[in-house]
């Protein structure tokens, strides 16, 4: 399970000191239904070719959404005139 996201997001800063996730599923605007199931596991920021491999598996999953979002990156990049890598990825490993 991946995702890819800006460098310097709070996600990769809080990953970095403290892999340990929870995942639960929740609807776009994040409300999770009663008596959701509750999943445990360890993330870990990836770049270059795992990276690749994130972001083509999520583009190939979302399409056009994914452009969209990937291009909205990359103008805000612009405007703050940041010329560092454009983004990671997450996986995550559930455990057993």
């Amino acid at each position: 399970m991946g995702f890819t996201t800006d460098d310097d997001t709070w996600k990769v800063k809080r990953i970095n000191n403290t892999p340990a996730v929870e995942i639960v599923p929740s609807n776009m605007k994040g409300k999770v239904e009663d008596g959701a199931t509750t999943l445990t596991g360890t993330a870990a920021v990836v770049k270059g070719d795992a990276y690749d491999s994130v972001a083509a598996a999520v583009k190939s999953k979302y399409g056009v959404q994914y452009r969209i979002m990937d291009l909205m990156s990359k103008v805000s990049r612009r405007v703050k005139r940041d010329k560092g890598d454009p983004g990671v990825g997450i996986v995550i490993t559930l455990s057993d």
